[in-house]
């Protein structure tokens, strides 16, 4: 009788669905750490053998599967002849019939959000066809709430059809054919247009790209004034703002997340803003350092919760800034993010970071340098300085892309040591990620402080460090146990045999780290297999 019910519970699509959910992979996140990303795959699995199994349970596990599509081309290859050609296009080698473009629309219906950013060219014939199919003002996806990378050009204007009422969340990529502003513009407008007639009323977020983010946009073709509505709003090609521009975009009532990218501020020397952003809780800007400490400095966000500097550096004499302009913004900040173009460095990363010193509910500090010469622009007694400034952080980040010459050339004075790592760990039990910016392995303290390491056995899960010496696998597989004394649950799901990326002068990035995270996996393996063999054997 137990059993009749539970199978009359399962004929439920309801209930079924809701079991299914548990499994449900979500959207992918490129700042997921590495387990997330396998349970994520693994939950792809899971749901494509459920669907598999019977009829009953086909139905809800295809539902939650699709829901969150990854590329556009896996949901047009469920109709039997889309084709990849030998020319490296998508195309449609004969007709579809109309009993496969119901079985495709089945699949359409269950798509909620798509992710189009690694989709290959897909044929103009593709959409003509789907034109024919699609009636007036309808959709390809009639249900699509999320459209993520949408490629917008005049050699590809089908991708239109993607656009639909129901869609919350639309980001834009503009592929210009022309380098001149005048020729792409049409193309923008083309789409803002179909937005604003087709997608506005449901629009809560928008994000605009350019292909060439060095085309700027002109303010006019943003209509600012009709897109107020909005809650995220992302524009990260550059643009232009003028007096008005700037006010219409701190008018915004419901806003809470905004990037810009404001090549140029206008002449507003004198001119007074109304104050706004009430609600903006999370901000990244674009730009040269003068530009952007203009535009916090003019529209002062008095909520802030996140914010993201990315330094532009094009020009030879780069005005670097020696202290974060964040005026009042501080209270309320929690997350902060500083990525450093080229070869703009600030003299000292600790000045930088002054003004947020006494913020002590700061969760994430992200400071990443693109070009190094010689000399770190931290010293160890500045890194203990942070480690007392911030007792709850849950993320630290110091990275270092590029040295030019190799780490062999960086200067000795004040270089983290093993101790100072050992420091940071104990007075910050909540992290999470930790990039490190160098550990001195080299010199007779080094060396006694990494054997005498202590068993923390904190819960960190991703750990790098982004500067190891190239001193043989020897000392790579010491360092390699010194962090494995500090860090021994670090997820490692996807270290695997390294394939190394060169920087634009050759040199190979992060291969001796690579050395130690092998090392590092080796010995959790170990671990692993020991622990097992030993419950094995009670």
């Amino acid at each position: 009788m137990q059993s009749s019910a539970a199978c009359k519970a399962l004929l439920c699509q309801e209930i079924l669905t809701e079991i299914f959910d548990y499994l449900s992979p979500g959207r992918p996140d490129e700042d997921a750490l590495p387990k997330e990303r396998l349970h994520r795959r693994e939950a792809q699995k899971a749901l494509a053998r459920a669907a598999r199994v019977c009829r009953a349970l086909s139905g809800p596990a295809l539902d939650v599967l699709w829901r969150v599509t990854d590329s556009l081309t896996a949901l047009l290859s469920i109709i039997p002849s889309f084709t990849l050609l030998p020319s490296k296009q998508l195309a449609l080698t004969r007709d579809v019939t109309d009993a496969e473009w119901a079985h495709f629309q089945e699949y359409a219906c269950r798509v909620r959000e798509l992710y189009t950013s690694s989709d290959v060219q897909i044929s103009p014939s593709v959409w003509i066809f789907f034109a024919r199919r699609c009636p007036d003002g309808h959709s390809l996806i009639p249900r699509l709430q999320r459209l993520d990378a949408l490629d917008v050009s005049s050699l590809d204007p089908g991708r239109i059809l993607l656009l639909c009422p129901t869609l919350w969340h639309l980001a834009l990529t503009i592929n210009h054919t022309s380098h001149r502003i005048a020729e792409s513009s049409p193309i923008i407008d083309t789409v803002m247009e179909r937005v604003q007639k087709i997608s506005v009323p449901n629009l809560e977020g928008l994000r605009v790209t350019a292909a060439s983010t060095d085309l700027p946009f002109n303010p006019d073709i943003m209509p600012y004034a009709r897109l107020a509505h909005l809650r995220e709003l992302e524009i990260l090609s550059s643009c232009l703002f003028d007096k008005d521009s700037l006010q219409e975009l701190l008018a915004f009532p419901n806003l809470r997340k905004l990037t810009v990218n404001p090549r140029f501020l206008g002449d507003m020397v004198g001119d007074e803003l109304t104050p706004g952003f009430r609600a903006l809780l999370d901000l990244k800007i674009i730009g040269y350092p003068t530009v952007v400490s203009q535009f916090l400095q003019w529209t002062s966000p008095p909520a802030l919760e996140s914010l993201a500097i990315e330094y532009a550096d094009w020009t030879l004499t780069p005005d670097v800034p020696d202290s974060l302009p964040l005026g009042g913004t501080t209270k309320s900040l929690r997350r902060l993010q500083i990525t450093f173009a080229s070869y703009l460095l600030p003299s000292s990363l600790l000045e930088l970071m002054r003004p947020i010193l006494e913020s002590d509910g700061m969760t994430h500090i992200s400071i990443t340098l693109a070009h190094l010469e010689m000399v770190l622009p931290i010293t160890e007694t500045e890194l203990q300085t942070m480690a007392d400034a911030w007792p709850n952080l849950v993320e630290f980040e110091i990275d270092v892309k590029e040295i030019d010459g190799g780490e062999e050339v960086l200067d000795y004075n004040g270089r983290p040591s093993p101790r100072s790592l050992i420091t940071f760990a104990e007075r910050h039990p909540r992290l999470v990620r930790l990039v490190w910016p160098f550990v001195e392995t080299f010199d007779a303290s080094g060396i006694r402080d990494m054997q005498n390491a202590p068993a923390l056995g904190h819960g960190l899960q991703v750990f790098r460090s982004c500067i190891v010496r190239n001193d043989g696998l020897p000392k790579h597989r010491e360092f390699a146990t010194f962090i494995d004394r500090l860090f021994p649950n670090l997820d490692l799901s996807d270290v695997q045999y390294p394939v190394v990326a060169k920087s634009h002068y050759g040199r190979q990035r992060y291969k001796n780290w690579h050395d130690v995270e092998q090392f590092l996996l080796a010995i959790q393996t170990g671990r692993r297999s020991l622990t097992e063999s030993r419950l094995t054997s009670v």
